[in-house]
């Protein structure tokens, strides 16, 4: 395997974190209307699309293990 797992896993988790404290900044709730269009699902939606099929995988893993 040529991804590092633990590295794409502790990202997840870290952005992840990130997006709900700052919508929560903001006086939202997290949903798909506050978190659709934001940096943070950019990088979820890098994850899952630009990388090979093995990457794409395990990246799909990752975010599927946090939710």
């Amino acid at each position: 395997m040529k991804y590092n797992i633990p590295l794409m896993n502790a990202l997840v988790l870290y952005v992840g974190t990130q997006a709900i404290q700052y919508i929560h900044s903001k006086g939202q709730t997290p949903g798909m209307v506050t978190i659709a269009h934001s940096s943070h699902m950019d990088i979820f939606q890098n994850l899952a699309v630009d990388m090979d099929t093995e990457g794409d995988v395990s990246a799909a893993r990752c975010i599927h293990i946090r939710v």
